[in-house]
């Protein structure tokens, strides 16, 4: 009896998948965007996001027992594309999608999920919001209740915390690359200049360009370490350097999207009141987690991660160099995080 028990469940599982795969007699589409429309989204602070919806993209095969599904949320600003584009997601990327298949998920703001740019009167969410409504994406889109591993980097590793601390079930492994569990001090200072820069009225062009020079400028210094960025970009003059950074976005929608996940890391704490109590250390000790940092990192202080792997009791691996908060890009040390995070989900 407990055998068909466990095959009914597999079963299960597959149909799920099966029937969004081939629903209305569409094959699926390996790394098309599909979306998962809710009426409304009651947030944690009581507020409602109408006509919510999450996107998602899929790369990679179910295998026979559905046990090789890997979650994968989206960093801050970013989006699954990008996941994609950066070999992060794919085949021989970060997470390798031929031997697993990956769910990577749009998070709250990023323009492509409902955010301020698509949306009338968007509320303000946190990363606990961002984390029940992928939940209930899994659980109702796919009817999912188990997954291989969580795996998020920078907001996505802020991401893959939270998932730990509400659904530390759900998953078999948790793997937070460059992410932290609460923020220290120097952190907040960029998440403050941020919302200073990002408080302007963009119905006005001179507003746009304002903030948009500010956050440039911020992303600038926290992204890299000086030497890097002295070593790389040195030869160039400053203003064609600053001009193709401020590409990455210019525009009104993406500011008011960018200020909503600013906003929502500047409220991300696991720890109860500020406190890690020993009844989380008791819960996180029996979970599998494992934690990537870059020493060179400013945007994301590896501190805290240190701090929470001593008191769990978990590996870090901390990688040198002075690529900062870009060090799992793959003109700086993207070969390496990839062989560690191949050997964590394997084992």
């Amino acid at each position: 009896m407990r055998y068909l028990i466990i095959i009914f469940l597999i079963s299960s599982q597959l149909f799920a998948f099966e029937n969004f795969l081939f629903k209305e007699n569409i094959k699926f589409n390996e790394g098309d965007l599909y979306f998962k429309n809710f009426e409304t989204c009651k947030l944690d602070n009581t507020e409602i996001i109408n006509k919510c919806r999450i996107g998602y993209r899929i790369w990679g095969k179910l295998n026979s027992d559905a046990s090789n599904i890997i979650v994968f949320p989206t960093w801050h600003n970013g989006t699954t594309e990008s996941l994609y584009k950066y070999g992060y997601i794919g085949s021989d990327g970060i997470v390798d999608s031929d031997d697993y298949l990956v769910i990577a998920i749009e998070s709250f703001g990023n323009g492509i999920s409902s955010s301020p740019s698509n949306s009338e009167d968007f509320p303000e969410f946190s990363i606990k919001d961002i984390v029940t409504f992928q939940y209930r994406l899994l659980k109702e889109e796919f009817n999912i209740d188990n997954v291989h591993a969580i795996v998020g980097v920078s907001m996505g590793g802020h991401i893959t915390y939270e998932w730990m601390t509400e659904y530390p079930d759900f998953a078999s492994k948790f793997l937070p690359i460059e992410g932290a569990p609460w923020h220290t001090n120097y952190d907040m200072l960029l998440y403050v200049a941020r919302e200073n820069a990002l408080n302007g009225d963009f119905s006005k062009n001179s507003e746009i360009l304002k903030a948009t020079k500010t956050i440039t400028a911020l992303d600038g210094l926290m992204l890299w370490t000086p030497d890097y960025v002295e070593r790389e970009y040195g030869n160039l003059g400053f203003d064609d350097w600053f001009n193709t950074l401020q590409k990455r976005g210019n525009t009104r929608d993406y500011l008011v999207n960018r200020k909503s996940q600013n906003d929502a890391l500047i409220s991300h704490d696991i720890r109860q009141g500020g406190v890690l109590t020993q009844d989380q250390i008791n819960l996180f000790k029996d979970l599998d987690i494992f934690s990537i940092i870059f020493t060179s990192d400013l945007m994301v202080l590896p501190q805290p991660n240190i701090s929470f792997a001593k008191s769990v009791g978990f590996d870090v691996l901390s990688i040198d160099g002075d690529c900062g908060h870009m060090g799992p890009e793959i003109e700086c040390y993207q070969d390496q995080v990839k062989k560690a995070v191949e050997k964590f989900l394997s084992n």
